[in-house]
């Protein structure tokens, strides 16, 4: 069977050269991005903390490499948040919960961007959502040695 070279040792260093510079310029943009992203946390947290009902739990939580704000409180506290933080918009549902029937509502406000509010409620009967169970069927290849020669 003949060998083929595809390249020369050179050719080949001064591509993995030039994969090392664009993966350094590649992270120092992110690097960029991400310290906008943390110092327009802060900008939006430090207007947000001040008025928060006291009952309220602000949390830092991580997405990707970068942390994300998030108010977590009882849904009780949803006509004073309403109020101190204006229009309230729901981003996503989930289930929280399944054995005790709770589902997640994050919801962003449009005078704080970036800042997510959470709370939790239990799945009302009737509800136009239901709990599904779902499993996964998958096939994998088993073998056993004994009896092979």
């Amino acid at each position: 069977m003949p060998v083929t070279i595809e390249s020369t040792a050179l050719e080949a260093l001064e591509a993995a050269k030039q994969d090392v510079k664009e993966n350094l310029a590649y992270h120092r943009r992110q690097g960029r991005l991400d310290v906008a992203r943390v110092r327009k946390n802060v900008r939006v947290l430090t207007k947000l903390i001040p008025i928060l009902p006291v009952e309220a739990e602000l949390r830092l939580t991580c997405s990707w490499h970068w942390k994300c704000p998030r108010v977590n409180f009882e849904r009780a506290l949803l006509p004073k948040l309403h109020t101190a933080v204006g229009r309230l918009h729901v981003e996503s549902k989930e289930l929280a919960d399944a054995d005790k029937r709770l589902v997640g509502i994050t919801l962003s406000a449009e005078r704080f961007p970036g800042v997510r509010f959470y709370y939790e409620r239990p799945l009302a009967e009737g509800s136009s959502c239901k709990i599904v169970e779902q499993t996964s069927t998958y096939k994998t290849l088993v073998c056993s040695l004994e009896g092979q020669s």
